[in-house]
């Protein structure tokens, strides 16, 4: 995920870079008799690296743009959500550290790692900065009258039973 202006420029002009380098190769390889097949096997790797640069470069323009986030489906996209806020808002990682009252450094660490194990309270004040707005839902995805319950509780399962509303 492209995080800020600076890496954006890097990757368009790794881009082209790379673009022009697949390209002498492709000839490079023609010119020395290589089949298709071959050719291809040998560089599937770049196309498949350029492939995934090209939609984080579309990634990161549709954001800057200002385009809907859309929902996340668990928490585990959270991180690029706040990131993705701030990009959409037009702040840079220099501002939002002024606004968290943070070093940038610590937003730039905080952003590289996706703010991997970040608390909710955290998140709620990375949100309130922003002046943006999350809801919850959480979702019920297991049976909670499983029987695996009761034989795992020894000799609970059925208090527990008897106690749950029907």
């Amino acid at each position: 995920m492209i995080k800020n202006n600076k890496e954006y420029r890097n990757a368009t002009q790794l881009l082209q870079k790379q673009k022009k380098m697949l390209s002498d190769q492709e000839k490079k390889l023609r010119d020395e008799g290589f089949n298709k097949r071959a050719s291809d096997r040998l560089l599937d790797p770049t196309r498949s690296f350029l492939a995934d640069l090209e939609e984080d470069i579309r990634q990161y323009e549709r954001i800057a743009r200002g385009k809907k986030l859309g929902k996340i489906e668990n928490l585990n996209g959270l991180g690029k959500t706040l990131i993705s806020l701030r990009i959409a808002l037009g702040m840079s990682q220099r501002e939002f550290a002024k606004l968290m009252k943070v070093h940038e450094t610590q937003v730039s660490r905080d952003e590289t790692n996706e703010y991997r194990g970040i608390t909710i309270e955290r998140a709620s004040r990375i949100l309130s900065v922003l002046e943006q707005t999350a809801g919850v839902r959480v979702v019920c995805t297991f049976d909670i009258a499983a029987p695996a319950i009761s034989n795992r509780t020894s000799g609970q399962g059925s208090r527990a039973r008897a106690a749950r509303p029907k």
